[in-house]
């Protein structure tokens, strides 16, 4: 990154903060909150029909981003403990970190945290019950290749 574009994305980290902190239940800045996870991730704003894949580069600032985040989504979860949206990001972002990072090593406590948060969803929102259980689903292929 260049100094204007890591500057644009404290920037943006920022605000999203301050809006799911306010607003914690408030969606559309959680999804925002993810289009800078893949920005961060790669370094550069990700265009719209990109996603985030195993196997695309990594900005080397990611991993402390990520750890980051994650670490802020937790403290709102303390406050706002059934807070759905902290949740789901909370889940991904550890799916994530395991993904990029955590496979080289035999650490899945990021898998196992991510694991227990879907089930614990699939019961609190049983309108998206299929939804939580698909992600649980591919998580658990996640664990099986990597054991494999």
């Amino acid at each position: 990154w260049d100094s204007r574009q890591s500057q644009l994305l404290e920037q943006e980290l920022e605000m999203v903060e301050q809006a799911i902190f306010t607003e914690p239940d408030d969606q559309s800045a959680w999804w925002y909150f993810q289009f800078l996870l893949g920005w961060a991730r790669q370094g550069k704003p990700p265009g719209f029909q990109s996603e985030i894949r195993q196997g695309q580069d990594v900005h080397p600032r990611f991993e402390a981003i990520l750890a980051d985040q994650i670490d802020k989504v937790r403290q709102l979860l303390d406050i706002e403990q059934g807070c759905k949206w902290a949740l789901v990001t909370l889940s991904v972002m550890l799916v994530l970190h395991y993904d990029i990072f955590g496979k080289s090593t035999s650490d899945t406590s990021n898998l196992d945290e991510a694991k227990a948060i879907l089930s614990d969803l699939i019961h609190v929102d049983p309108t998206h019950a299929k939804f939580f259980a698909a992600k649980l689903e591919s998580i658990r292929s996640i664990e099986t290749v990597s054991t494999t």
